[in-house]
């Protein structure tokens, strides 16, 4: 069936199309709808540009404390060295008393036949060498008194635990036969 329609209504009224008459009726929703979208636009990129101007300054301080952090993480690892070198100096440093000690030790001990030549120090050893001469008794009789009196003795029997004849040899001293030795202690 079709539909007829009768317009009795003598003006004639300005009629739009169903879908422009849709567009205007939501027009100012819609533009209004627009508007807030805008103005949430506008806040939120305030509120970025704030977020990153605060960022920035986190950044300079983050740049300023690493900076910071890696001088302090130097200085560490040179502590660190430094302990290291100070370990191995001491352990290889023997103190002035320490040899003034030693030296007391080994000179009471040494009989009126034996001359020293050479006295060596180190963290480890110490190595003496001399000569042996013959008076009232045998070079080597006198050595090895020499070294029992050494063993004997308190504070170098506590720093040298192993004390020996490393070598001995008859030799010819102006005229004179002598023994030459080098004797090694050793901690």
């Amino acid at each position: 069936m079709k539909r007829i329609e009768i317009d009795l209504n003598p003006k004639k009224k300005h009629t739009l199309s169903e879908d422009f008459q849709k567009i205007v009726v939501f027009a100012p929703l819609a533009i209004l709808l627009a508007a807030v979208i805008f103005i949430l636009l506008i806040i939120l990129q305030v509120v970025v540009v704030q977020k990153q101007a605060k960022l920035g300054g986190v950044r300079k301080q983050e740049e300023i404390w690493s900076e910071k952090a890696s001088i302090v993480q130097a200085i560490r690892t040179d502590i660190f060295e430094l302990e290291k070198e100070k370990n191995i100096l001491q352990g290889v440093i023997v103190s002035e008393d320490e040899v003034a000690k030693i030296l007391n030790d080994v000179f009471l001990s040494i009989p009126k036949n034996i001359w020293l030549e050479q006295f060596n120090l180190d963290e480890q050893s110490i190595s003496l060498s001399g000569c042996v001469v013959r008076w009232k008794e045998d070079p080597l009789g006198s050595l090895e008194k020499f070294i029992n009196s050494l063993r004997k003795k308190k504070y170098f029997s506590l720093k040298f635990k192993k004390v020996h004849i490393k070598d001995s040899k008859k030799v010819n001293f102006s005229g004179t036969e002598v023994l030459k030795f080098d004797i090694e202690c050793k901690k």
